[in-house]
């Protein structure tokens, strides 16, 4: 298995790391093989694309950029009981500056 601080220490070397999110099947738990690393600045993701292809234990990381929502509307939160934007519901910040590694699970 593949723990977020393993990723952090592979790519420290790109700039600040953010958030590092590894997919997780919500109904099995187990590891989707794909997850996410948000970076303080372009620089570091940029910087991270360079690491396509670099060697992981056993596995060969794949870096691209988070892709955009084909759907950006259809993943909004109702809030409470439905009701729009009142209470909890709506997303997090993402500065669309990910990398993605395939295999990290």
């Amino acid at each position: 298995e593949i723990w977020p601080e393993q990723l952090k220490q592979h790519f420290k070397a790109c700039g600040e790391i953010w958030r590092i999110t590894i997919k997780i099947d919500k109904v099995t738990g187990l590891r989707l093989g794909h997850g996410y690393i948000d970076f303080a600045d372009e620089v570091g993701a940029t910087t991270a694309l360079s690491m396509d292809g670099s060697p992981f234990g056993a596995r060969v990381l794949r870096v691209n950029r988070k892709r955009p929502n084909p759907y950006p509307d259809s993943f909004k939160g109702k809030g409470k009981k439905g009701k729009g934007g009142k209470g909890k519901g709506g997303g997090w910040y993402d500065n669309g500056w990910s990398g993605g590694g395939g295999g990290c699970g």
